[in-house]
């Protein structure tokens, strides 16, 4: 916790505003120059707009539709913190028995988070916001190793239009196939279902293109009830009951 205050003098009808810059630094004099660098308003405007402007360009060079950004965004902390909501069901995280010496088969170095997608059509909305997505976390320098599960039977060989490679064509995405931070392709029928399940406990999280929207799963996280402990009373049967009288003065000074 940190708490932080301020003694402003405010005339009347007036107005101020404040800023609170919180900066880390590697030593105190490189954070010292901090404070003094975003010391005034003007300079905290300015790191503002600089990082609006960044932002915009950096969504431009990522082709990023911006009302993607906020499931972008959701997407990361789901990833970073392996929200429960977003993972395998439990039955399949026991099952799975997540084991990162297992995962250098497919080439997947299992250093970085794992997004697995369950691709049953390719021209899911949710597959291609997820490609976009990853690119645009690429530029981010946030590196996420995407493994889609092709549930068409080996739908990666064809070559084709409306293909998952046509589609991984048409992202970019090729230069970054069965790369570290990159995207590894798994043919459904080219694996035991041991290792499907064991995937899907590595993965941090994972998507579904049946789900329709990146936006529309990460709104509505698939929670399953919690077992809740039986309540068993600790009160004694013998206790007296607690009276429910009180007793109020009103005294006049």
């Amino acid at each position: 916790v940190m708490s932080l205050t301020a003694s402003v003098d405010l005339k009347p009808k007036g107005t101020v505003t404040l800023a609170f810059v919180t900066a880390v630094a590697r030593s105190r004099s490189e954070a010292l120059e901090l404070a003094r660098r975003y010391g005034s308003m003007h300079a905290v405007r300015w790191a503002f707009r600089d990082a609006e402007q960044e932002s915009l360009r950096r969504m431009q060079r990522a082709a990023l539709d911006p009302d993607l950004l906020p499931s972008v965004q959701r997407l990361y902390s789901a990833l970073l913190f392996a929200d429960p909501a977003f993972r395998a069901p439990s039955d399949v995280l026991v099952a799975g028995r997540p084991s990162q010496s297992r995962l250098w088969g497919r080439g997947i170095s299992g250093d970085d988070p794992i997004l697995l997608v369950r691709v049953h059509d390719v021209q899911s909305p949710l597959l291609h916001e997820t490609l976009a997505a990853h690119r645009y976390l690429r530029l981010c320098g946030v590196r996420v190793d995407v493994v889609l599960i092709d549930e068409l039977a080996t739908g990666y060989v064809n070559e084709g239009a409306g293909t998952l490679r046509s589609v991984l064509a048409q992202h970019d995405a090729d230069d970054w196939l069965n790369r570290r931070g990159g995207i590894f392709v798994v043919a459904t029928d080219q694996m035991s279902e041991e290792e499907r399940c064991h995937l899907e406990a590595c993965a941090r999280v994972v998507l579904d293109t049946r789900d329709g929207s990146l936006a529309a799963r990460l709104a509505h996280p698939v929670v399953s009830r919690p077992n809740l402990p039986r309540l068993e009373p600790t009160l004694p049967e013998d206790s007296a009951p607690r009276s429910e009288e009180h007793t109020f003065e009103l005294q006049s000074l």
